[in-house]
This record gives structure tokens, sequence and C-alpha cells, in this order.
């Protein structure tokens, strides 16, 4: 997902940080991480990745994160400029 979350949508890489927590869960609250690992990890680490996909997709959704691409637009604008000073 976070390879999806690079080259395509942000929003798979929101629903790999939402997905998490099952791990979390499945490791550290009932699977052998609970003999090492108190449960107060497993709920801040939970908190903590949902935390941080309902940012990327506050983020994204309302424009607070700049574009990670030039778009064709931008890049023909900068051509032209460019041949216009030549």
């Amino acid at each position: 997902m976070p390879l999806l979350g690079l080259r395509g949508s942000p929003y798979w890489l929101a629903a790999g940080w939402a997905l998490h927590p099952l791990w979390d869960v499945l490791l550290h609250y009932i699977g052998p991480g609970q003999a090492f690992t108190p449960w107060t990890y497993a709920i801040a680490c939970i908190s903590f990745d949902w935390l941080v996909a309902i940012y990327i997709v506050v983020a994204y959704r309302f424009g607070l994160v700049g574009s990670r691409r030039l778009a064709p637009d931008n890049v023909a604008v900068v051509g032209n400029v460019q041949n216009a000073k030549s």
C-alpha cells in the first residue's frame, strides 16, 4: 500500500495507516507480543495510526499539502516563458 500511496492516490497511504492497527491488535494485544508489550502500547499505537490516516485524508482533501507533480499546463507555461525570453 505505501507504493500505491506514493505513486497513485494518497488515499492508499491513508488506508494503510488506518489498517495498520489490525496488525497491532493481533500482534501486541492478542498475539505473542502481549508477553512483553503493555496493553497501553497497543492502544497508543492504534490511536496514533488513525490520527495519521485522518490527517492524510484531511490534508489532501482540503489542499493543505501541495501537488507532488507538475501539471502539464505548468510545464508548458514554463517552456513558453523561457522561449519568450530567448
